[in-house]
């Protein structure tokens, strides 16, 4: 059917384009469940403001960040975003592969209109809290202020998060102390490096009696189990608090009974399913943190141990893909366990496009390719069909004017049958939740193909297309990026 309608072609009367499908290879798109952390009065945790903020100044999004606690209940994709106020909002967009806390850092965007105090209500799935951001005035300088408690211990200091010898320091190792502010403006604050340990913070401080969040930085590894005593200077003053540094736990790993568990496939993004479960015996109590990689994947997690024959399950750290087929030897703990991980050949890729980031893609269906250079002399006709392992499909219908489908020459959807060039497209993924369609019978949509090569010994013709093309399911046209395709014809 798809051939005589390239017959109709030939002889100037429309042809009817017929519909088919392709499945999307998108991974983990599927939404996280969970609830954002809070306290009594409804305020974020650890609601962390990070960089500072003065009024008719722009935001920088790497600098310009707010923090808060996710107490995850189903891993997946996330949106975690602000009300926007005074001319600014915060965002951050991911994926949660682990349950329980996860702490997620907001993007700062736009630029505060005037000086104050902005509170910006957080939502993430059905949850909100609350968090305040001090912007000042425009011009203004560095605060001046003194640390409550100088020069002995910081006032109430409050030191989250936690800390073992040989750990290095979460997001969540922070430490809050109070000050008093006589001049509003700016500060940046460390304290350390002490025993392995070094915090900082800058941000915004209005007049009074305020606080500040220092953060401990990530090479941040402790050294010293116990009390260590970390001395702050800032503001002219000098205050201590102390961090609690506990000893790692000991346990040795049940090296056979570790499990692999998903599969990995070169080429392929790892999703949540691709774990390792380690089995231990704990001797000491205490907390661990696990970090290996191997070809392109990374394994993590970090915890708590108590006295107990249990395990610890490794996670996939988003986006991962393995990088090469065969087995490869993840190196876990010390004396190090060695754990195989079999990476299976990727899948044979003969076409693929992006719409936006996400990426479709699939080989050739078995019989999908016909050139045709005989039957309609001087034209030539190609007709493409591809597919995945999902069972969806892909077609392209190339129809050359002079024949050949020779490098450099182009198809155009929009180009009227029979004294142009023309192509026509779809593609439906399985789900039919997009179904794409460009031929001459639609002008607001315009698909270009280009031939890159055309091997005649080989019967290879190789090409490259990007353009729009009209979705049935969203009514509206699509922008197509990064097409290719290999056509091998019998």
């Amino acid at each position: 059917m798809k051939k005589h309608a390239f017959y109709w072609l030939a002889l100037g009367l429309l042809f009817m384009v017929g519909c088919q499908k392709e499945l999307s290879f998108e991974l983990g798109n599927t939404p996280s469940k969970g609830s954002l952390q809070s306290d009594l009065t409804g305020d974020c945790l650890p609601k962390t403001v990070n960089g500072t903020y003065v009024a008719a100044s722009p935001l920088v999004p790497v600098t310009n960040t707010i923090t808060v606690q996710v107490n995850v209940a189903r891993t997946g994709t996330y949106v975690v975003n602000t009300d926007t106020i005074n001319g600014y909002f915060f965002r951050a967009t991911g994926t949660f592969t682990t349950l329980g806390a996860n702490n997620v850092t907001l993007r700062g965007n736009g630029t505060p209109f005037t000086d104050g105090i902005d509170n910006f209500v957080v939502r993430y799935d059905t949850t909100i809290c609350d968090i305040a951001v001090t912007v000042l005035p425009v011009g203004s300088g560095p605060a001046a202020f003194t640390l409550t408690g100088a020069p002995g211990s910081c006032s109430s200091a409050n030191v989250a998060g936690a800390y073992a010898v040989g750990v290095p320091l979460a997001a969540s190792s922070t430490v809050t102390l109070n000050v008093n502010v006589i001049t509003a403006g700016t500060y940046n604050v460390t304290a350390g490096p002490f025993q392995g340990m070094t915090f900082t913070g800058t941000g915004s401080l209005a007049m009074g009696a305020q606080t500040i969040v220092l953060i401990g930085t990530p090479a941040s590894i402790p050294t010293t189990a116990g009390a260590n005593t970390v001395p702050v200077t800032a503001g002219g003053t000098t205050c201590s608090f102390v961090v609690n540094v506990v000893s790692p736990a000991v346990y040795t790993i049940n090296c056979p009974g570790v499990m692999v568990n998903g599969t990995y496939q070169a080429g392929t993004p790892l999703g949540a399913s691709n774990t390792i479960t380690i089995p231990i015996t704990v001797m000491t109590a205490g907390p661990y943190s696990i970090t290996a990689s191997i070809n392109g994947m990374t394994f993590s997690n970090s915890g708590t141990l108590t006295l107990a024959t249990t395990s610890i399950t490794l996670n996939p750290t988003l986006p991962g893909t393995p990088a090469m087929a065969g087995t490869f030897n993840l190196l876990v703990g010390t004396p190090s366990c060695s754990i195989p991980i079999n990476c299976t050949a990727g899948p044979v890729i003969d076409w693929s496009f992006m719409i936006g980031t996400t990426t479709y893609q699939g080989s050739t269906a078995v019989g999908g390719v016909t050139y045709d250079i005989t039957t309609l002399p001087p034209f030539s006709v190609l007709d493409y069909f591809g597919d995945n392992v999902s069972g969806d499909a892909f077609t392209i219908q190339l129809f050359d004017l002079v024949g050949g489908v020779t490098p450099f020459d182009t198809y155009n959807s929009a180009s009227l049958p029979p004294l142009n060039n023309t192509v026509a497209f779809t593609y439906q993924d399985f789900g039919v939740t997009i179904d794409l369609s460009a031929d001459f019978t639609d002008p607001t949509v315009s698909m270009v193909f280009r031939i890159t090569s055309h091997n005649v010994a080989t019967k290879t013709i190789i090409g490259t297309f990007s353009g729009t093309a009209y979705d049935f399911i969203s009514n509206s046209n699509k922008t197509i990026t990064n097409g290719n395709f290999k056509a091998v014809y019998p």
